[in-house]
């Protein structure tokens, strides 16, 4: 009875064990679903020979459509996958598979964007106002560009002159305003409009002059311009350099001007038949011809032997038989005489030189006789006479010469001149008085006028002033 009651005891506490520990399945080792604790060590499944069923492994279901709230994260129980060895513990915020979740670094195509978070486009900026004519003045005015399209930066004596010119662009629509412009600060009269049409593509414009001069120092010129729209006002301006030159350069601009309006008398000629043209005065070697009606240029003559011409169609001069030609009667005298710093840059820009330190100028075209004092390159005038030099059909001739001789004078039957300074001997042509009949009285006093045989006839007393005063040796220029 004892042994007896001794195993029944052991069978009990076998049958209290085997309630505790988890159920085993034939096929292999699981945890039932809801279980808490794991098994310690991993169980090797054996080969599988059927599916499981149903009720043996746990079934996924659908999420719901909606979540209303977030669940609060537990543990949730190991379990192994049917057909592994391995045991598995799912993360609690891993969602299932077969829920597709949006990848969250790229927006969905087919999603549109709320319009306050969409991006602007950069091409094109978006339009505040359709509409032109509901734009305040201010809001116009700000929209319009305007913009300077002369290109100019520097005024400078070579151009003095300058057109400043501006644009109007991006102008929404017509609207008439005034537009003033100003230079250093003021504003110029002349160039104000009370009717300014706004418009796009609209210019203006202001022409500018610098009165260049010697020794101007160098500076900078403002030039602005307002438009102005109800009180509303839009502004431009820039600086413009002013750049004067040195003093060589007016000088050299000062020497052209005046070179360019000195200029020898041309006697016009016309030719009466045909003819050779020759190169020498005894008409002894021809060059060529000329045809009845040729226009030339008479220069001299070798008495009435031949001519001198220039022929103006071919650049070349010649002579010709003397009667051949028909020589202008016209007075080729230009009675305004040049101003007496413009002679003195003519001489001096010239570059005479004499073995004096007088230097004289016959100006044939001016009739005039001028007198210098000083030496190459700074001579000044101090003596100016009018003179009568040698008619159309004997002219004085042209040329650099010097007052070589001096004569009392030349006393004849029915004239006399006196005194008498040579500028030619071999032709006998000087500078001298103007005629006086034997008897002293004055046969031809004419001045201001060609007249002569060749000389150049003076008023006695200018010409006793330079017989007194002007050396043998003097360079005499006759243009």
């Amino acid at each position: 009875m004892k042994k007896k009651n001794k195993w029944m005891i052991g069978l009990t506490a076998v049958l209290m064990l085997m309630q505790s520990m988890p159920m085993v399945f034939a096929d292999g080792n699981y945890t039932i679903p809801g279980q808490i604790d794991s098994p310690t060590e991993e169980v090797t499944a054996p080969e599988q020979t059927e599916p499981p069923k149903e009720t043996d492994v746990p079934k996924q279901t659908e999420p719901p459509a909606e979540e209303t709230a977030v669940p609060e994260k537990t543990e949730k129980p190991e379990f192994v996958i049917p057909g592994s060895s391995e045991i598995s513990k799912p993360d609690a915020t891993e969602k299932p598979e077969d829920m597709p979740q949006p990848d969250v670094t790229e927006k969905p195509e087919d999603i549109p964007k709320p319009d306050d978070t969409a991006e602007p486009d950069e091409t094109s900026a978006p339009e505040q106002n359709t509409d032109p004519s509901l734009l305040s003045d201010q809001e116009f005015m700000d929209h319009i560009t305007m913009a300077f399209m002369d290109g100019v930066e520097e005024i400078n004596p070579d151009n003095p002159h300058v057109k400043i010119q501006a644009v109007l662009v991006r102008v929404p629509e017509e609207r008439l305003g005034s537009a003033q412009w100003f230079v250093n600060g003021e504003a110029r009269a002349d160039y104000y409009s009370s009717e300014f049409p706004i418009y796009n593509g609209k210019t203006t414009a202001i022409q500018i002059s610098v009165p260049f001069e010697k020794g101007m120092a160098d500076t900078e010129m403002t030039v602005a311009l307002e438009v102005h729209l109800n009180g509303v006002v839009r502004r431009i301006e820039k600086r413009i350099v002013v750049n004067n030159y040195d003093d060589s350069w007016y000088e050299q601009k000062e020497a052209e001007r005046v070179l360019s309006m000195v200029k020898p008398v041309e006697i016009e000629a016309t030719v009466l038949n045909w003819t050779y043209t020759y190169s020498d005065k005894w008409l002894g070697t021809t060059n060529g011809g000329l045809n009845a009606g040729d226009q030339v240029i008479y220069m001299d003559h070798n008495g009435l032997t031949s001519a001198y011409i220039w022929i103006p169609g071919e650049a070349r001069a010649c002579w010709v038989p003397y009667y051949s030609i028909r020589i202008s009667s016209k007075n080729y005298t230009v009675y305004e005489d040049f101003s007496d710093t413009d002679k003195e840059i003519f001489v001096n820009a010239k570059g005479y030189e004499s073995q004096s330190e007088y230097l004289i100028w016959i100006n044939l075209e001016r009739q005039k006789v001028n007198v210098f004092l000083g030496a190459k390159g700074r001579w000044d005038l101090i003596r100016v006479s009018t003179c009568s030099s040698g008619a159309n059909t004997t002219p004085t001739p042209t040329g650099v010469v010097t007052y070589c001789a001096y004569s009392n004078g030349w006393f004849n039957p029915t004239y006399y001149v006196k005194p008498v300074l040579y500028i030619n001997l071999e032709r006998a042509i000087a500078m001298h008085s103007i005629l006086f009949n034997p008897n002293g009285t004055v046969q031809d006093g004419t001045q201001g006028t060609p007249a002569s045989h060749g000389c150049v006839r003076m008023p006695s007393a200018e010409i006793d002033w330079i017989a007194s005063h002007v050396p043998v040796g003097t360079t005499v220029v006759v243009f």
